[in-house]
């Protein structure tokens, strides 16, 4: 089941770009991972953390099941719809490697896949098709 087919661009805030940069500052030289929803306007627009408990965090990650399903709660409680996973890369572009692509498997088709480089202060935006990610552009949309 596709989760949704984004256009060109994916919509998004301001605010939840700010969001990303500053829990993934605050998990450096950790990689932080988090939650994505969208508002039922399907914009973007809010990050969920989630604890990081890979075996080597600096340079990987792996989301707490007990996190997850917590903020997967928040996210129905509060009307809004998941849309993907982000996590961030301490010291590289936000290029997915091979790890995390193998780290993919149960994300559904669709899902958006975000990667932020602390680094390099920038974003990449990909979908994942099937077992393939897809370039995004976005676009920041003020809500």
């Amino acid at each position: 089941m596709i989760v949704r087919e984004w256009s060109s661009f994916v919509p998004v805030t301001k605010t939840l770009l700010i969001s990303v940069a500053q829990y993934s500052y605050h998990a450096y030289p950790n990689e932080f991972c988090g939650i994505l929803s969208s508002s039922p306007g399907g914009i973007v627009s809010n990050v969920y953390p989630v604890q990081n408990v890979a075996t080597h965090p600096p340079t990987g990650f792996k989301m707490k099941p007990e996190d997850m399903l917590n903020q997967f709660t928040l996210i129905v409680e509060r009307h809004e719809t998941f849309v993907g996973v982000i996590h961030s890369h301490p010291l590289t572009p936000p290029i997915a490697s091979n790890e995390d692509i193998l780290g993919l498997q149960g994300i559904k088709s669709g899902s958006l896949y975000v990667i932020y480089s602390v680094l390099h202060n920038e974003f990449g935006f990909y979908q994942l098709i099937g077992t393939s990610l897809i370039s995004k552009q976005f676009e920041i949309i003020d809500i």
